[in-house]
């Protein structure tokens, strides 16, 4: 198995964050075509398409944004290694978080805000269906996950559920409601 290149992974990076062939060559001061080729190169030892043309832009292919979590990985450890040995910094620690598309949002707030005022620790917080971070989980691309049920059994993963909290839940609506429809205890 051969490496990625890194010149070819840092264009494809800025690419990614521009959606814009242009203007990243323009920003880094490289001809089009020579960037254009450096993508094209780690597209072929990947061996799948990194973009899809969108118009006058780039859109990242499901691929892409595989390897675009990749890149963002590998070049902020780069810069915590710049960062450790010319300033003397301790690394940050990477905490990867998967939350369900349907947890509520305050509640993921209130989960990962304990974590937010240590200097030393990275949150990356992304979301799915309970099934696709599962498998994020079991492939150790996640290191926990918020759920509002939990893991089901399963013979070949193994996981550990725990409730945290129970969320509250509020009725909103447009027009008066009628009282009988919502018992009072």
């Amino acid at each position: 198995m051969q490496l990625p290149n890194f010149h070819h992974l840092h264009y494809f990076w800025a690419v990614a964050k521009t959606g814009n062939l242009t203007r990243t060559a323009r920003q880094l001061r490289v001809a089009q075509s020579a960037l254009s080729a450096q993508i094209r190169q780690l597209e072929e030892q990947l061996g799948q398409p990194l973009f899809a043309r969108a118009g006058r832009g780039l859109v990242l292919t499901e691929a892409g944004k595989i390897a675009l979590v990749y890149a963002e990985d590998i070049f902020a450890a780069g810069g915590e290694l710049v960062a450790t040995l010319t300033e003397g910094r301790h690394r940050r620690q990477l905490l990867r978080v998967g939350a369900v598309a349907t947890l509520s949002r305050n509640f993921q707030r209130s989960f990962v805000r304990p974590v937010l005022q240590h200097d030393d620790v990275h949150l990356r917080l992304s979301s799915g269906s309970l099934e696709e971070l599962l498998a994020q989980l079991h492939a150790h691309e996640l290191d926990l996950v918020l759920s509002n049920r939990p893991a089901p059994g399963n013979d070949d993963r193994q996981f550990r559920s725990r409730r945290l909290a129970r969320q509250p839940v509020s009725l909103v609506s447009a027009r008066p409601m009628p009282a009988f429809c919502f018992p009072v205890d």
